[in-house]
C-alpha cells in the first residue's frame, strides 16, 4: 500500500483531490510500460467543435478551448498569515474564413473569470471581449511577403522580450500591422504595435503612445545549423519619471540576437544579448542584459532526462540621483517561463543562476525540477516584479547584501489524450538577506492544478 502526504495548507483539500488523481493517473501505470508506447489508444475524447468545424466547408474553420486553473499562493508580499486561493477560467472562440491561399480572416473571443478572485482585475478576469481579430494578406506556406493587420499575438525568439504571456488568464494582445518579408528560414518582420489595455468592465482598448515598434529578423541560413535572430525593438512610453522627479516621455531602443542549436553529443546551447539605448523623461538610458544555457540529453536513459544549467543578468541603475538609467527593461515578456514558477523575480536589476532536469517516467507524463538562486544585480537598486514593476526597494545608501533568495520548483503535464491537459506545479520561495532586511521576509509558496481541454 502507498501513502502520499501533501500537507493541505500548501493545496488546500479541493486541489490535493485533483493532484491525486492527476498523478496517480500516470505514475501507477504498470513500471514495465514505462517509456513504451501503449499497445492501444484508451477511447477518444469528445470534441464537439472540432467534429462541428471538419463538416464545415474548407474555407471555414471553428475551434474552441477552455481552461480552468486553481491558484494558491502564502506569503503574499513576503508576508507571514498572507494567502490567497481562486480559481481561473478561460474559454476561447475561434472562427477562420480563409476564401483563398492569399486572404484569411481570424477573429478568437474570450471569456475569462476568476471565481474567488477578491477585486479581480484584467489580468484575471475580462468577460466577453474580443481577444484578436485580423486579416492576413498573402500566402503563408508560398510566396516571400505577408502582411497581417488587426488585434494580435506577438511572439518572438525564446518570449523573454516579446510574447503573449498566455499563463495569464486574459494574456497579451496587441493592435498592430506586421509585415513578414523573405522565406522560412531568411526573413524579417516589420511591426507597429500598442499594447492592448485589458478592461473587465469595458471592450478592451489600447493606449495611445503605449507602443511597441520593431524589426526581427530570422537569419537561420546562416546560423550554422541552429536558430539565428536579430532585432531592433522600439518601445515608448507616457509620463515616466526621471531623476529629480522630473516627469516625460520614454524612448527605449533594445537590440540584440538570439541563437539557439543542438550540438553533438546529445548537448544544446542557447543565448540571448540585448542592449538599450535611449531617453527616460530627461536621463539617458544606458542598460543591458543577456543570459545562457547549457543542456544535456542522454541517449538510451530511463525516464528520457534532459540536464540543464543556465545563468541569468539584467542590469540595474547605480545612482538613482544621477542623469543616467541604468535599469534593463524586459518589455512585454512571457515571464513565468524563466524565472521561476512562483513569479516572484522580473529580468530586471537581476543575476541568478539556474539548475533543473526534465523527465517523463511515462509516454503521456512530463516533469520538471529546477533549482534557483538571486542576487541583485546593482545593491544600489531594487527588486522587480516578475511584471517587471518595483517590489522591494533598495534602503538609502543600498542594500548590505545583496542575496535575494532561492526557490525550487516542480511541475508536471499529464496527456491522456493529445486534445486534453492536466497538471500542475509548486514553488517554494526561501528568502534570501535582502529581503529579511528590506521586507517581512517571509518565505512565499504557490501551488496550481490546471485542466486543458480543446474542444
Amino acid at each position: 500500500m502507498l501513502t502520499v502526504l501533501v500537507p493541505t495548507s500548501i493545496f488546500g483539500t479541493r486541489a490535493l483531490r485533483l493532484l491525486s488523481i492527476a498523478v496517480l493517473g500516470g505514475w501507477l501505470t504498470p513500471p514495465g510500460a514505462w517509456g513504451q508506447t501503449p499497445a492501444a489508444e484508451p477511447p477518444a475524447l469528445p470534441r464537439p467543435v472540432t467534429e462541428a468545424s471538419s463538416a464545415s466547408p474548407s474555407w471555414l474553420t471553428v475551434g474552441a478551448q477552455y481552461r480552468f486553473r486553481f491558484e494558491n499562493r502564502t506569503g503574499t508580499g513576503f508576508r507571514e498569515n498572507s494567502s490567497d486561493n481562486y480559481g481561473l477560467g478561460r474559454l476561447l472562440v475561434d472562427v477562420g474564413i480563409k476564401p483563398s491561399s492569399h486572404l484569411e480572416f481570424h477573429f478568437q473571443g474570450q471569456d475569462a473569470r476568476a471565481p474567488g478572485k477578491k477585486n479581480a482585475n484584467g489580468v484575471f478576469r475580462d468577460p466577453f471581449d474580443v481577444r484578436q481579430a485580423w486579416v492576413q494578406i498573402g500566402a503563408t506556406e508560398k510566396g516571400w511577403i505577408r502582411a497581417r493587420v488587426g488585434r494580435q499575438e506577438l511572439k518572438y525568439g525564446s518570449q523573454r522580450l516579446v510574447g503573449p504571456l498566455d499563463w495569464l488568464n486574459t494574456a497579451r494582445q496587441f493592435d498592430a500591422v506586421k509585415v513578414n518579408i523573405g522565406e522560412k528560414d531568411l526573413n524579417v518582420d516589420f511591426f507597429a504595435s500598442s499594447v492592448v489595455v485589458i478592461d473587465p468592465g469595458d471592450f478592451n482598448k489600447h493606449r495611445d503612445g503605449n507602443n511597441l515598434h520593431g524589426a526581427y529578423a530570422n537569419l537561420s541560413r546562416f546560423g550554422g545549423g541552429g536558430t539565428l535572430e536579430t532585432y531592433a525593438l522600439w518601445k515608448t512610453t507616457t509620463v515616466v519619471i526621471g531623476s529629480g522627479g522630473r516627469a516625460g516621455d520614454a524612448d527605449l531602443l533594445t537590440t540584440g540576437f538570439h541563437y539557439k542549436r543542438q550540438v553533438d553529443g546529445g548537448f544544446d546551447l542557447e543565448t540571448e544579448l540585448a542592449t538599450q539605448t535611449g531617453t527616460f523623461a530627461r536621463d539617458d538610458i544606458s542598460a543591458w542584459g543577456t543570459y545562457g544555457i547549457l543542456g544535456y540529453t542522454p541517449a538510451g536513459m530511463t525516464l528520457s532526462p534532459r540536464f540543464s544549467v543556465e545563468y541569468q543578468y539584467a542590469s540595474g541603475d547605480d545612482d538613482p540621483n544621477d542623469s543616467t538609467m541604468g535599469t534593463f527593461d524586459q518589455l512585454f515578456p512571457t515571464g513565468h517561463l524563466y524565472q521561476g514558477t512562483a513569479d516572484r523575480i522580473g529580468w530586471r536589476n537581476i543575476s541568478d543562476v539556474r539548475a533543473g532536469m526534465q523527465f517523463k517516467p511515462h509516454p503521456k507524463l512530463a516533469s520538471s525540477i529546477d533549482y534557483f538562486s538571486f542576487w541583485l544585480a546593482n545593491r544600489n537598486d531594487g527588486l522587480y516584479a516578475v511584471n517587471g514593476r518595483l517590489s522591494v526597494a533598495a534602503p538609502e545608501g543600498g542594500a548590505q547584501n545583496s542575496h535575494v533568495g532561492q526557490e525550487i520548483d516542480w511541475t508536471f503535464v499529464w496527456k491522456p489524450a493529445p486534445h486534453v491537459a492536466l497538471g500542475g506545479g509548486l514553488g517554494y520561495f526561501a528568502s534570501g538577506q535582502f529581503l529579511k532586511e528590506t521586507s517581512p521576509g517571509h518565505r512565499h509558496t504557490f501551488s496550481y492544478l490546471f485542466l486543458n481541454y480543446v474542444l
